[in-house]
């Protein structure tokens, strides 16, 4: 474990119940799952405003419609 220490200059925008508003940064990796009995694209999604270990697994679809401007060609 690394004690790395994050600065910055501005605070994140919070929403309505407080918590800090995020959006999708960059796709670290991808992989394929079953789910029922349909295939589905997982994406490993490193968020805006969150630390490099608060990274999440979303399956592609839902994140194309919740974050419909964001572009989700794979980098990894």
């Amino acid at each position: 474990m690394t004690n790395e220490v994050v600065i910055s200059i501005t605070l994140p925008k919070i929403n309505d119940y407080g918590l800090v508003k995020v959006h999708p940064q960059a796709i670290l990796d991808k992989k394929i799952t079953k789910k029922g009995n349909k295939v589905a694209t997982m994406v490993l999604i490193q968020w805006s405003n969150l630390f490099k270990e608060d990274t999440t697994w979303k399956e592609l679809d839902e994140l194309i419609k919740q974050f419909s401007t964001f572009n989700v060609n794979y980098k990894g």
